[in-house]
């Protein structure tokens, strides 16, 4: 057999060594351990060996924090999934269900910022063992409503998913938005919000009172918002309503709490269904700019120029620039309506005025906002379909609508992310800024894998690569069966040998790809030369205008 067609699933845990920032594997420590776990055979360890003393203590360094594994590397921020459910006892049918994730502290960050890792970690813990516990208290009623409320045609269940965004990470502010769906039974799922603004340098909650000054001000602010901004809402009364509300409520009083998240360009306050006005008409978002708060804000939150919030699907506030803030939301939608789990098309809203992109065709949907240096505005949409392929589309918000970007050169990027052995846990990598999203694209040249790379938003506002080359993740070799005539260059690209001869039975370990990901594979050989393959043509390439890959390589890896 020359071609395997397995899952990307089975590809990824075929990945044993993360590179690029993916990881929490430590980094070499010193050029012999790089030598041996690049693969080279004894005498190349014994020439690193003979290199070492060469290598300063600050180049080990920056080579240790452009793979992203040191815990010096810098505020880092990982995302990882739960997901625990409950079975009816009689014919075994799902009756509980409850997914999300947690934002945690990256763990080569953990030692830089302790009191941010211990605070996300006892979100997370908390959580967990506050939803396992709904799930047990609610099993016996969501096992009873299973059962009186399926059909052959309908499964009934209750459900608690939750998901928490990144509304802010920098090392001012850590904003977290947690936002789910509840239905246990009755007329309507419930919605709630729930809001964590964290120091990062102490792990301590910022609080509203710590940042505004104001109560009767702020109510004002917020009240002008509301009435401008939602005309057609008929609240209960915003100033009865408002009136509950206080920057610093006191304990054990009918005084309620804001709902807020300190974001680099002002603060958002949320109203959840029912809190100011009758369920059906959802959510009230008000942003309040830094900018027009004047003397109300007694604390500089304001963060970088450029920075990254991810979405969710209710309404989304962004100063647009020139004072003003614009409202945008991402939605989904399947024609044949929600039933089978999968979408097929994308809505990108910007007060009011809505872009559908209708081709596309996919079951999950990562949305973020992103803002640059120069004050451009756009919307990163990835959607994930059949064998986790990721499709991205940006979105322009500085004309009157959204607008899509097309540049011509899309791929499958996604995010990055990794396996943490010791804590049994995968994690993506989500971008925190536009001058540096660590993103993973999927290649099909000799087998189907991720390489990752460091982009920045272009001019365009498409990712542009910063680097030379998207580095292979994981271990993939391939062994010859023939013999192979190919250039050997060094690590800055540049030809050493022309039409070296290969033999065959040699271990090939793909080690990077060009910035498309479709000309060129550069892969170390046993001795720890790095020979380039270029792949021309469709299934089955070939290589280096000779062979076709199933007549090179033993077995070929791709995802179908």
């Amino acid at each position: 057999m020359k071609r395997r067609i397995v899952s990307i699933a089975l590809i990824c845990m075929m990945a044993v060594t993360a590179v690029a920032g993916c990881g929490s594997k430590e980094a070499p420590a010193t050029a012999e351990e790089a030598a041996t776990e690049a693969g080279e055979d004894s005498a190349a360890t014994e020439e690193a060996k003979g290199e070492q003393a060469a290598v300063s203590a600050d180049e080990t360094a920056d080579t240790a924090q452009e793979s992203g594994e040191e815990e010096s590397a810098g505020l880092n921020i990982i995302d990882t999934g739960f997901y625990f459910n409950e079975y009816h006892g009689k014919d075994g049918t799902l009756s509980y269900e409850c997914q999300g994730n947690h934002i945690l502290c990256a763990p080569w960050s953990e030692k830089s910022f302790p009191g941010l890792a211990g605070r996300l970690q006892e979100l997370a813990d908390s959580e967990d063992k506050e939803l396992k516990q709904r799930v047990s208290d609610s099993s016996r009623d969501a096992s009873d409503f299973s059962e009186e409320m399926s059909t052959p045609d309908f499964s009934a269940y209750f459900y608690y998913n939750v998901d928490e965004a990144i509304r802010r990470a920098d090392e001012k502010c850590i904003s977290l938005l947690r936002y789910g769906s509840v239905f246990e039974g009755g007329a309507h799922p419930s919605a709630y919000y729930e809001t964590y603004n964290i120091d990062p340098q102490t792990g301590d909650d910022i609080l509203l009172s710590d940042v505004v000054s104001d109560d009767e001000a702020l109510t004002k602010m917020l009240k002008d918002k509301l009435t401008k901004e939602y005309p057609d809402v008929p609240f209960f009364g915003l100033d009865e309503s408002l009136a509950q509300y206080r920057i610093n409520p006191a304990s054990g009083s009918d005084e309620a709490g804001y709902i807020y998240t300190f974001e680099p360009d002002g603060i958002t306050f949320y109203f959840p269904q029912y809190a100011l006005c009758p369920y059906a008409y959802g959510v009230q978002i008000v942003k309040v700019l830094y900018s027009e708060a004047g003397s109300l804000i007694k604390r500089d939150m304001r963060g970088n120029t450029g920075f990254i919030s991810y979405l969710v699907f209710d309404e989304n506030a962004y100063g647009a620039g020139d004072g003003s803030v614009m409202k945008v939301s991402v939605d989904r939608y399947n024609e044949d309506g929600y039933n089978d789990g999968y979408y097929t098309s994308i809505i990108v809203t910007k007060d009011g005025e809505s872009t559908e992109i209708k081709d596309s065709y996919y079951y999950n949907l990562d949305s973020f906002y992103v803002h640059t240096d120069d004050n451009k505005n756009y919307v990163y949409v990835i959607t994930t379909s059949d064998n986790d392929y990721k499709a991205l589309y940006v979105f322009s918000l500085d004309g009157e609508k959204p607008e899509e970007v097309k540049d011509g050169t899309y791929m499958s990027y996604g995010f990055d992310g990794d396996y943490d052995e010791e804590k049994d846990m995968s994690y993506t990598l989500p971008p925190l800024e536009p001058s540096d999203m660590l993103l993973n694209v999927r290649c099909d040249l000799l087998s189907t894998y991720g390489a990752v790379g460091h982009y920045k938003v272009s001019e365009s506002g498409a990712p542009e690569l910063t680097e030379d080359y998207l580095t292979v993740m994981g271990e993939h070799e391939l062994t010859s069966k023939a013999e192979l005539k190919a250039d050997i260059v060094d690590e800055d690209g540049n030809t050493v040998e022309k039409d070296a001869a290969i033999p065959a039975g040699e271990t090939y370990t793909l080690y990077r790809t060009d910035p498309t990901g479709k000309k060129f594979v550069d892969a170390k050989l046993s001795d720890g030369r790095i020979a380039r393959l270029n792949v021309s043509g469709s299934y089955p390439h070939v290589v280096n205008d000779g062979l076709s890959e199933e007549d090179l390589f033993e077995m070929l890896y791709y995802a179908g």
